[in-house]
């Protein structure tokens, strides 16, 4: 059996059953669980998987596994999937105002404080005068989804639609209207990725980043905060 919830139902249902292996996925950051019912439940786990060598270390603290049964398994892409587009390249930096002789730095990720998109604006104001007119931001990007909405009221959650205010608020109290551009959602992650000369993950918490990989894929050279997952991602020079 195969898990990526907790596993309350499957332990139990598996207790005494020889036969079966049960396996639990982890691929965000988890509580400590090490109280006596835990460690009841989580003796029946046969090994698992996380995406995350940090992750992984951590483990044996927040939960009663014995580090042998702790796995590596991270994400993967399909490269063949990955073919920059000149023409959507072209086709969206012209919508923003894009130069060809500009370089666009961007990211795709969630509107939300535990992602560093307001570092990542701040940090237009450190680049050196002497290039950073020819230097634009692009992020791509939408608050943080609440896991359940009622009918009529904003899908998002609260706090990230403010912290998104004040991004927007950032952006106009700086001057930097036409230089820091936000996209908002876009679904087609290959044409805004073509468009992108630098792909920056400003996100300091994080187990192992899907969008890194899709810029990796798309062969741009990736800027990341040296923190969390992101050391086990990405390599300096690489």
């Amino acid at each position: 059996a195969h898990f990526h919830k907790d596993i309350w139902y499957a332990s139990l249902a598996l207790q005494g059953d020889k036969l079966r292996r049960l396996f639990l996925s982890i691929y965000m950051g988890v509580p400590k669980k090490n109280d006596p019912f835990h460690r009841f439940i989580y003796k029946r786990v046969d090994a698992i998987f996380t995406s995350s060598q940090e992750l992984n270390t951590r483990l044996p603290s927040l939960y009663p596994v014995e580090p042998p049964k702790i796995h590596l398994l991270p994400y993967g892409r399909i490269l063949n999937s990955y073919q920059r587009s000149e023409a959507k390249r072209a086709e969206i930096r012209q919508r923003f105002g894009v130069k060809p002789d500009e370089t666009l730095a961007g990211t795709m990720i969630r509107i939300d404080p535990g992602k560093g998109v307001m570092d990542f604006a701040h940090s237009y104001s450190y680049i050196d005068p002497g290039v950073r007119e020819k230097i634009k931001y692009l992020i791509v990007g939408e608050p943080t989804r609440k896991g359940r909405a009622k009918a009529g009221e904003s899908p998002f959650e609260e706090h990230c639609v403010a912290y998104l205010r004040d991004l927007e608020a950032f952006v106009v109290r700086e001057g930097l209207s036409d230089r820091i551009l936000l996209a908002g959602y876009q679904s087609d992650v290959v044409g805004y990725l073509s468009a992108m000369d630098i792909f920056v993950f400003p996100s300091r918490d994080e187990l192992y980043s899907l969008v890194v990989l899709d810029a990796m894929c798309m062969a741009l050279p990736v800027v990341a905060a040296r923190a969390g997952g992101n050391l086990h991602q990405v390599e300096e020079g690489r």
